[in-house]
């Protein structure tokens, strides 16, 4: 990213937090976690914050400034070897290379399991907007403040609430149509990306099992 004033790291840092939080109100997603059930098995979440405290706070771990690379293809190299969800069960993150007060790399780091590769970009498109807005105008940080729960709407409909009034929900015809739909998938997949495709496979057969028990 090419500017034409010069910005230092820290401001920049906070432009891109920010711009990051503005991106959540119109896709919550970014900040889904994983969180576990009682029984033990992997949830996809998304909490709405309580405040712009929570907010800030989600942001300052998701939006980090990263030195320890040259340029951005070795920065994703190494960012790549790191596990997701961290620690914290985040599992989307931005991070920012520094090269000069007028020039920024921007890394997207996330799984297969909240967005496939056109989502990643709808993702950058809607950040990349508002962090433009921001650094032209940091007064719009405040002037466009949002209160939090409305973004929830926003959220992808689970998979069977997008099924036709005639396809099952759940059973064995429902989990025979989720296999083939998975299997066709995985077979056009690259090999690279096919763990991610059986996670969620195995995720969405889980579901449908015990929502049918």
């Amino acid at each position: 990213l090419e500017l034409g004033i010069p910005t230092s790291a820290t401001s920049f840092l906070a432009r891109a937090r920010d711009a990051w939080v503005a991106t959540r109100h119109t896709i919550p997603t970014i900040a889904s976690r994983t969180e576990y059930a009682f029984n033990g098995r992997p949830l996809l979440a998304y909490r709405i914050p309580k405040d712009d405290v929570e907010a800030s706070a989600w942001a300052e771990r998701t939006v980090r400034i990263d030195i320890s690379a040259d340029n951005l293809d070795e920065l994703r190299v190494e960012i790549g070897k790191r596990p997701i969800p961290s620690d914290d069960g985040d599992q989307t993150f931005i991070y920012i290379l520094p090269f000069s007060d007028t020039s920024f790399g921007i890394l997207l780091f996330t799984s297969h399991v909240p967005f496939d590769g056109a989502g990643t970009k709808a993702v950058m498109n809607v950040y990349l907007g508002k962090l433009a807005q921001y650094l032209a105008d940091p007064s719009l940080v405040a002037e466009e403040a949002a209160p939090w729960g409305p973004e929830a709407n926003q959220l992808l409909p689970f998979i069977t609430e997008v099924l036709a009034d005639n396809e099952p929900r759940d059973g064995p015809a429902y989990r025979d149509t989720l296999n083939k739909v998975m299997e066709d998938l995985a077979y056009t997949t690259p090999v690279s990306m096919r763990f991610s495709i059986l996670n969620v496979s195995l995720i969405g057969l889980s579901s449908a099992s015990e929502d049918s028990s």
